[in-house]
C-alpha cells in the first residue's frame, strides 16, 4: 500500500501484481502486450483457455531441478500433494501428457515466482517459458499464479 514501486524504464513493459486488481500485462507469442484484470494470468491470452470451474486441476511449483505437483478433486475444493518430479526436460511433454490422461485433468496452474514488489526474475521468465511449452504439450488451459505470499497464506 505505502510501498514505493520502481517505475518501468520507457522501453520496459510494466509488471503489475497478479494478485491485485491492477491490470497485468501478458505477452503472448505474437509479441503484443495486453492488460488483463485477474488473479491468474492466462498463458496464451486466449479466452477459450480459461480454467473450467469444475474438474481436476494440477498445480505445479516450477523448479529447475525438481517440480512439486499437487492435484485437486473435481469440485476443486481439496488439494493433495501428488509428487515431486525430478526434471528430465526431454521427457517433460510425455510426462505431463500422461499425468493429464491418468488424472483426468481439465487445466494446470503454474506458480509464478515474483519479487515482493511484483518485479519478475530470471525464475519468473523460466516459469513463463515452461508454462507455454506445457500448454502446447498438453493442449489444456494453463495459467500462471502469483505465488509470492502463498506460503504465508497457507500457514494462517
Amino acid at each position: 500500500m505505502g510501498q514505493d514501486r520502481k517505475q518501468p524504464e520507457p522501453d520496459e513493459p510494466e509488471k503489475e501484481s497478479l494478485i491485485s486488481s491492477s491490470p497485468i500485462p501478458i505477452e503472448p507469442e505474437g509479441g503484443t502486450t495486453e492488460k488483463v484484470n485477474q488473479v491468474f494470468a492466462d498463458v496464451t491470452n486466449d479466452p477459450s483457455d480459461s480454467i473450467p470451474s469444475y474438474g481436476r486441476l494440477a498445480a505445479i511449483d516450477y523448479g529447475t531441478v525438481r517440480m512439486g505437483i499437487a492435484v485437486c478433486d473435481p469440485s476443486q475444493t481439496w488439494v493433495t500433494p501428488y509428487e515431486t518430479w525430478n526434471r528430465q526436460p526431454q521427457r517433460e511433454p510425455s510426462y505431463f501428457q500422461e499425468l493429464v490422461r491418468r488424472e483426468s485433468l481439465v487445466g494446470i496452474i503454474v506458480g509464478l515466482p515474483l519479487h515482493n514488489d511484483g518485479r519478475e526474475s530470471q525464475k519468473s521468465q523460466e516459469a513463463r517459458s515452461f508454462a507455454l511449452r506445457l500448454q502446447k504439450a498438453v493442449q489444456l488451459p494453463v495459467i500462471l499464479f502469483d505465488e509470492r505470499f502463498s506460503t504465508s497464506h497457507a500457514q494462517r
